[in-house]
């Protein structure tokens, strides 16, 4: 699916580019300096680092692709999501949890300003993501001979990957001589999701029925579709379902 979505996309960009091409008697597009990187700046504070290549297509539309990198930490926006869980044994877990993320977005703008690359836009996108994840889950048990509880930590560890369409709302300007600013109002966006989490440990039936307790209060997490099994050889956590979020932004950017 994934394949097919960025397909289609270059697609559509490659026949833009042809039409608008075969409208011009000599086959060449004369805008000046067609080009901008970009560098967001507002992902900073929570150890995001996103880039984004655009290139003039016609005097009101444009082509862009964007990269984004963040390392695996603790989970950004915490207290947004602290007030999105009402459940405090679910956002337990979620407070332990690491994650990290790699993701592709390929763009088309729509601008609405009278110069080249500036003023407001509208840019449908795709959006294709991989998230890692670590979630360690803490499990109490009764020892059959002992008769004492028994404290572990169980290491749940694997990914999900997404894939989103939606469409930015943004404004661009020019700050001074080859230098923009490109403000990422607003991005809804609403997909699919698919992956899992697993750990391989031989477990113990009282292990199994302590582990098994835990994970079926991540079922209750928000946005995303959590189910389980456990056997004697680990568990397994799987992810799928409908993946949804919003893109913003400030990005500084340099035309060439």
């Amino acid at each position: 699916m994934y394949k097919i979505g960025t397909f289609i996309f270059g697609i559509l960009l490659i026949n833009m580019q042809i039409s608008f091409a075969q409208g011009r008697p000599d086959n060449r597009f004369d805008i000046p300096q067609p080009n901008i990187i970009k560098w967001n700046i507002a992902g900073l504070p929570i150890g995001s680092f996103s880039f984004q290549y655009e290139r003039t297509i016609t005097s009101s539309i444009s082509a862009a692709a964007g990269i984004r990198v963040m390392p695996k930490g603790s989970l950004p926006f915490r207290s947004i999501f602290e007030n999105i869980v009402d459940n405090d044994e679910v956002w337990s877990h979620l407070n332990q949890l690491q994650t990290g993320n790699i993701a592709f977005t390929p763009e088309v703008k729509f601008y609405f300003g009278r110069k080249i690359l500036q003023g407001f836009y509208v840019a449908p996108f795709l959006r294709i993501s991989r998230y890692s994840v670590d979630l360690p889950i803490h499990i109490e048990y009764r020892d059959n001979q002992s008769d004492i509880y028994i404290e572990e930590e169980v290491n749940m560890t694997g990914g999900i990957s997404t894939f989103t369409g939606g469409v930015l709302f943004g404004a661009q300007w020019k700050l001074a001589n080859q230098w923009y600013l490109d403000w990422w109002i607003l991005g809804p966006q609403y997909g699919t999701s698919n992956g899992s989490l697993t750990t391989l440990k031989n477990l113990t039936e009282r292990e199994q029925d302590a582990l098994r307790d835990q994970l079926s209060i991540l079922e209750h997490v928000p946005i995303v579709d959590l189910s389980s099994e456990v056997n004697s050889d680990g568990a397994t956590i799987h992810a799928r379902g409908p993946w949804t979020g919003v893109r913003a932004g400030l990005a500084v950017g340099y035309r060439f």
